[in-house]
């Protein structure tokens, strides 16, 4: 069962709180005859701590302890007063950053809640920091969703309309993110078109430097350039047929169109 255990090495990155959380998750599953709940705990605890942690486990009094007591202790030692001072003015003067979604900055939110527990912050004040710490947009939707104002909620109301503000910022950032290959699309097709436009200009005006405006020869000094040039555009647009999907007749381009072909269409992933 020992191998089960929680370890806890007495590194600041680590958090105590959550070690105690998780190191009485399985003391709950273990039983042991003759011995209570708290008999349990007080003998398997320093099976879970390594290091600094056990080495300070050893320099305790040699007195008898109760489990509150020692948890207490623990809790002290590696969860200081400045720690929690800090984390008390993080949660108090939370503030969202820019571009962070409303569901983003909850969790956010709720964590550094969950990271200190004996903040000592009533519930009341904490939706109000959150609250205050919103972005103006942010806020304005709240505002507008929460009926008769979100001050005149309970902290509890005001909880579950973060929450649920949250979800749906959540669904929404999904939604968005799907619909991105459709932009791309429809910009690839938009670029498409107006590269034929401006083939089709193109070739009129060469049309008319070589012809004049009844079809006759016009006069023009170096007329084998601008011919050569007329073939370079016809050539170019050869290569480039106008595949106009918005076209109000029917137009041939559509089964040409690289985005509306099935077989070998590099732009279509297979399912």
């Amino acid at each position: 069962m020992i191998h089960l255990l929680p370890t806890y090495y007495g590194n600041t990155t680590e958090d105590p709180y959550m070690h105690i959380k998780q190191f009485f998750e399985i003391c709950a599953t273990i039983k042991i005859q003759n011995l209570d709940d708290e008999q349990i705990k007080m003998r398997l605890f320093p099976f879970s701590l390594k290091d600094k942690a056990k080495s300070w486990l050893y320099s305790l009094p040699n007195a008898e302890h109760t489990w509150e007591e020692l948890s207490n202790k623990f809790l002290q030692k590696f969860f200081p007063a400045q720690k929690t001072n800090k984390i008390r003015k993080e949660i108090l003067g939370f503030t969202q950053k820019d571009r962070e979604a409303f569901h983003e900055c909850w969790e956010r939110y709720k964590e550094m809640i969950s990271s200190c527990p004996h903040h000592n912050i009533e519930r009341w004040m904490q939706m109000q920091s959150f609250y205050k710490g919103l972005l103006d947009s942010e806020r304005m939707m709240v505002d507008a969703t929460s009926g008769e104002g979100l001050m005149n909620k309970t902290a509890d109301e005001a909880f579950t309309l973060f929450e649920s503000l949250s979800a749906n910022s959540q669904q929404w950032s999904h939604n968005k993110g799907r619909g991105a290959p459709m932009k791309a699309v429809v910009s690839e097709v938009s670029t498409n078109s107006e590269i034929a436009a401006k083939l089709d200009v193109m070739c009129s005006l060469l049309q008319q430097a070589v012809t004049g405006p009844l079809g006759n020869k016009v006069e023009v000094q170096d007329q084998s350039f601008a011919e050569h040039m007329l073939e370079q555009a016809n050539a170019l647009q050869a290569r480039n047929p106008q595949n106009d999907p918005y076209s109000n007749t029917y137009n041939p381009g559509w089964r040409n169109h690289p985005n509306f072909r099935w077989n070998n269409n590099p732009n279509v992933q297979q399912s």
